[in-house]
């Protein structure tokens, strides 16, 4: 996972890191991670049709029978994160949805 922040704070940066990753690792572990998201918090999917969901209640009613069935997934994607006071104000997910290239024969 590559992060990158505008603020050159090694505190917030950290702080940062360790919201994001443990979003994760709850999700790994199957563990809450509904208090690691702020209660307004904004999930943006870029992918077509976009979809926006504002507020916490609503990104967990949406995805929990998404993260539920996952037994192992892995996929490139790009994930932006917006992190406030240890919680996750604002994320948006990209997915490339065009093909790679087939290389030419060799």
């Amino acid at each position: 996972m590559t992060m990158t922040s505008v603020t050159t704070s090694t505190t917030t940066i950290e702080a940062t890191r360790t919201t994001v990753e443990g979003y994760f690792e709850r999700l790994r572990a199957r563990a809450d991670w509904a208090p690691l998201l702020a209660d307004n918090m904004v999930f943006s999917s870029r992918t077509s049709p976009e979809r926006t969901l504002r507020g916490r209640e609503a990104y967990v009613q949406a995805t929990k029978g998404f993260y539920g069935m996952i037994v192992e997934f892995e996929s490139d994607v790009a994930e932006t994160f917006t992190v406030t006071g240890g919680v996750i104000e604002s994320l948006a997910i990209y997915f490339d949805t065009a093909p790679y290239p087939k290389r030419p024969s060799q």
